[in-house]
């Protein structure tokens, strides 16, 4: 193995990111490890070489992970530094003689494009080499409304895709992902310029990546996903109507009706129920969909109403709307079925799993008597652990007795235990009661059933998932988030992480995020918060403030 010249700007960018910061041996030692007998202690392929130093500097970290952001330092060192990470820019990015800064890279459409409304190119049969890469530099007219990026492989290679949004010097917007095809649109923010890096990595199909690249423009369409007036379960609830609560629509923002536009923010929305304006209090982008947190207006009856979402541009104008008739119910009363639905695979412990059970048995008292509640057991397979029935003073306490019982053991079928949970709610849920499952998990699903297996189901009977992850993953697995956020998307749920117990107070941790979907599910707001730890026999006081308009439940 040698270090060539050819590759000196790739050396600079390890020393400086990865070796010592202080002069003159300014990361020589990242090269030292590089060449040492406890990083290699027999020489083999560059590659290899490398991940064994970055092992010794910087654990966790892959030398496909430096190259990615090495690929997009090497063209976002032209932009201001205060909008760069660091691990994206030069500490020096002289020529050796200090006249000027490295030159930049070249692009691969020359001359540089304009992407103008309504229209779109298309670069095709492109190539990229492993270990290598390519910019699509792309200047944006200030009226295009949606910038639309799509890079189709015909070879089935993992490539690494940059995309990089810019208003003069300063990098606005970043999104970077691994995968074979590439499609993404976002809002145009006052953009003015747009770039796709597409680096190859160890290209496997063959050493050339072959791919059509292509940029659109145009106006995005607005669709409300939820409230839905059919069935009685997909309607929002949110109380009285002089005296509503808050409640989330989802919205998808599609252009073309193929690709979610990211970039929008709350101010981009306005809605209104039964003709009055509804504030819309949060937006938030979950995976193409967007969550909006809405205060429901005053109404002179309770009742159905009608919801209208309007998406607006940065002048207020009105870009797109749509309604949904009767989705909106101003009713007194109104409960849930709920089922919980706990990982026991082996990779839980006794830490993990101790917190499981301590927050699950809190989650059963956020709910009411007249609420259903159900729990499942996952592992290699699923077990119905307590039937889903309305939250007695008997069957709570029966509840806690199913979750107290719980053992880890075995491997993961998440899509086990969702199915087991959907079929429960199917037979024993009642049925005006909105369903809700929540998964609690630690790690990659590694047996059959899967959740793409039990998608359709979940969907079909309009059930909601939400989903927390315990304990941080390993590299391998970090997919892991990605299917499970998706699957809390997909359903209308949300998504949490809890640190692991050497990094958190895991009990506390878990009871948190359990009670946050709880007052997701229920609308309610919390007036007092406290946390820690109580030994056996103690007890602690807490003084509360309960004012004339509170109602106890």
């Amino acid at each position: 193995t040698t270090i060539s010249y050819s590759s000196c700007l790739f050396w600079q960018y390890y020393c400086e990111q990865f070796g010592t910061t202080a002069d003159p041996a300014y990361g020589v030692d990242a090269i030292a490890t590089y060449w040492s007998s406890g990083a290699n202690p027999t020489g083999t392929d560059g590659v290899t070489m490398l991940n064994n130093a970055l092992n010794v500097l910087s654990p966790g970290t892959s030398f496909e992970d430096v190259f990615e952001d090495f690929s997009i330092a090497i063209y976002a060192k032209d932009l201001a530094d205060s909008s760069t990470p660091a691990k994206w820019r030069f500490v020096d990015d002289d020529e050796t003689d200090g006249s000027e800064n490295y030159g930049t890279v070249s692009r691969a459409i020359d001359p540089v494009p304009t992407l103008s409304p309504a229209s779109s190119f298309t670069i095709a049969g492109d190539t990229v080499d492993d270990w290598s890469n390519k910019y699509y530099e792309v200047e944006i007219d200030p009226t295009v409304k949606v910038i639309t990026v799509d890079f189709d492989q015909s070879t089935t290679n993992k490539l690494f895709y940059a995309l990089l949004a810019m208003d003069g010097d300063d990098l606005e917007y970043s999104y970077t992902v691994e995968s074979q095809d590439f499609n993404r649109a976002i809002v145009n923010n006052n953009y003015d310029k747009v770039v796709v890096i597409v680096a190859g990595l160890e290209n496997t199909d063959s050493n050339l990546a072959v791919f059509d690249a292509t940029f659109d423009s145009g106006d995005p369409d607005l669709y409300i996903m939820s409230p839905e007036n059919s069935p009685v379960t997909a309607q929002a609830r949110v109380g009285l109507h002089d005296n509503p609560e808050k409640f989330v629509a989802i919205v998808d923002v599609y252009h073309r009706e193929k690709a979610p536009v990211h970039g929008f923010f709350t101010e981009n929305f306005q809605a209104q129920v039964g003709g009055f304006d509804a504030t819309v209090l949060a937006a938030v982008d979950v995976y193409g969909k967007y969550f909006l947190q809405i205060m429901a207006p005053n109404q002179s009856a309770d009742g159905l109403y009608d919801l209208s979402v309007d998406l607006i541009d940065s002048d207020s104008n009105v870009v797109d709307s749509d309604t949904e008739v009767d989705s909106v119910n101003y009713v007194e009363n109104y409960y849930y079925d709920i089922m919980l639905n706990i990982d026991r695979s082996g990779s839980m412990g006794t830490d993990k799993m101790a917190a499981a059970k301590s927050a699950g048995k809190l989650l059963v008292d956020s709910f009411l008597s007249e609420d259903q509640l159900g729990v499942v057991a996952f592992d290699t397979d699923a077990d119905l652990m307590h039937e889903l029935m309305k939250l007695t003073s008997i069957n709570r306490a029966t509840a806690y007795d199913k979750i107290d019982a719980i053992t880890a053991d075995a491997a993961t079928s998440i899509g086990d235990g969702l199915f087991i949970c959907q079929d429960e709610l199917y037979n024993k849920g009642i049925a005006d009661y909105p369903d809700h499952i929540i998964v609690l998990s630690d790690g990659k699903e590694n047996r059959d059933q899967r959740i793409a297996d039990v998608l359709p189901l979940l969907l079909g009977n309009g059930t909601i998932v939400h989903v927390i992850i315990i304990g941080e993953l390993p590299s391998s697995e970090e997919d892991v988030y990605d299917t499970m956020q998706a699957l809390a998307a997909d359903t209308g749920g949300t998504f949490f992480y809890c640190f692991d117990p050497s990094s958190g107070d895991i009990s506390n941790d878990l009871a948190e995020l359990y009670r946050a979907i709880a007052e997701n599910v229920r609308p309610m707001e919390r007036f007092y918060h406290d946390r820690g730890s109580i030994n056996p026999g103690n007890f602690k006081e807490f003084e509360l403030e309960v004012t004339d308009d509170m109602e106890i439940v």
